[in-house]
């Protein structure tokens, strides 16, 4: 999986590319706790899954420590980009609503 970074004053944007399953999902909690750490932190957070194809328990448990450890620093997490069957999964683990999920289109 490919995570890649970008920055303004107000957001901090994540792009996923790849799956986000048992096997990549701790490349992206270390990325996430390297930035709770950052003093310069933006205010939001954005994760664009429009690259990511499936998503796992253990890929839903890394967004989830990304949304708490985002949150606790200060920049609230909104999920974007997310297709259909993304959405699907993120809803029957009763998701919807508790993150910030921007609905597919």
């Amino acid at each position: 999986m490919q995570i890649r970074e970008e920055r303004t004053a107000n957001v901090l944007k994540l792009y996923l590319e790849g799956d986000l399953d048992v096997y990549q999902a701790p490349a992206l909690k270390v990325k996430i706790m390297s930035l709770a750490e950052d003093d310069d932190l933006p205010p939001k957070s954005c994760l664009d899954l429009s690259g990511v194809a499936y998503v796992d328990s253990a890929g839903l448990g890394a967004v989830i420590d990304a949304h708490r450890r985002l949150q606790n620093a200060g920049s609230p997490l909104r999920l974007v980009g997310m297709n259909a069957d993304l959405f699907r999964i993120f809803k029957f683990a009763r998701l919807v609503g508790f993150l910030d999920i921007e609905a597919p289109r």
